[in-house]
C-alpha cells in the first residue's frame, strides 16, 4: 500500500479532500498533517474581528472532516524533509514515511527578533483567534501594514471597540499610503474612510523598527527618526 502525505490542511488539500470523499482507492493511505486541528478561513478574519462571524464559522473541523472521508489525521508540525528517505520529520519528534508527499502550509509573518515576544501575528491563521483577542482588548491597539489586511484588521478592530465601549484609539502604522497597490484614488478614498471612523493613521516611510519595549508595562511605537508614538 502506498501513502499520500498531505502537509497543512490550506485551501488545496481541502479540495483533495473533497475529492478523496467520491475516489477513496482501497491501494492507498492517506495522511494529513496540520499543527491545528482546525483550519481557518482568512477571508472571514474581518467579519469574525468585528464580532460578525462566531468561532465556528470560520473554521473546519480537520479531525472530523478526516473521519467522514477516511483519511488518517495527525496533529503535528513538519520541520524537516528527508527527500532520499522519503520521510518527514514533526516537531513531536515523529517521523513520517511517504511515496507522495504534497505541502499547503501557507505563510508566516517574520517578526523582527527585537519585537517577536511583544507583536502579535495574524500568520499563521491557526493563532489568530487568540492573538486577534489580545489585540481587540488591548490598552492601545496598534497594526502595522497599510495593505488591504491591515486595513480591514485596523476597522474591524474599531469597530468591535465601538459596540464594547472602549476607546476609539485603533492607530495603524504603514510606511506607505494605505492600499497603495490598488492605485491613488483607492488610497485617498480609503484614507479619507479612516478619518470619519476615528481610525489614527501613521504613515512613516521608511517604517524599520516598530515597536521598543520600555519595560513591561510601558511600550512604544519608535520610528527610524526616534519619534515615540505611546
Amino acid at each position: 500500500m502506498k501513502t499520500l502525505v498531505l502537509v497543512g490542511g490550506g485551501h488545496a488539500h481541502l479540495h483533495c479532500l473533497e475529492q478523496l470523499k467520491n475516489d477513496v482507492r482501497n491501494d492507498w493511505r492517506v495522511l494529513l498533517i496540520s499543527p491545528s486541528p482546525y483550519q481557518y478561513y482568512s477571508g472571514m478574519f474581518s467579519g469574525y474581528t468585528e464580532g460578525v462571524y462566531s468561532l465556528d464559522d470560520i473554521r473546519i473541523d480537520l479531525i472530523k472532516l478526516c473521519q467522514n472521508i477516511g483519511v488518517e489525521f495527525s496533529e503535528d508540525a513538519i520541520t524537516a524533509v528527508d527527500a532520499n528517505a522519503q520521510e518527514l520529520r514533526g516537531a513531536n519528534g515523529a517521523v513520517y514515511t511517504y511515496d507522495f508527499v504534497s505541502f499547503d502550509i501557507g505563510s508566516q509573518t517574520a517578526v523582527p527578533e527585537a519585537i517577536k515576544n511583544h507583536a502579535l501575528s495574524i500568520k499563521p491563521n491557526y493563532r489568530f483567534p487568540d492573538h486577534l483577542v489580545k489585540t481587540r482588548e488591548s490598552v492601545h491597539p496598534v497594526i502595522v501594514g497599510g495593505g488591504a489586511s491591515g486595513v480591514e484588521l485596523a476597522f474591524s478592530i474599531l469597530s468591535w471597540r465601538k459596540q464594547n465601549q472602549l476607546s476609539n484609539n485603533v492607530a495603524l502604522f504603514s510606511s506607505t499610503d494605505l492600499l497603495v497597490s490598488q492605485g491613488a484614488a483607492a488610497s485617498k478614498k480609503i484614507e479619507t474612510i479612516a478619518t470619519q471612523k476615528d481610525c489614527r493613521f501613521i504613515q512613516v516611510r521608511g517604517l524599520s523598527l516598530l515597536m521598543k519595549i520600555t519595560s513591561q508595562q510601558a511600550q512604544a511605537i519608535v520610528i527610524r527618526n526616534q519619534k515615540s508614538y505611546g
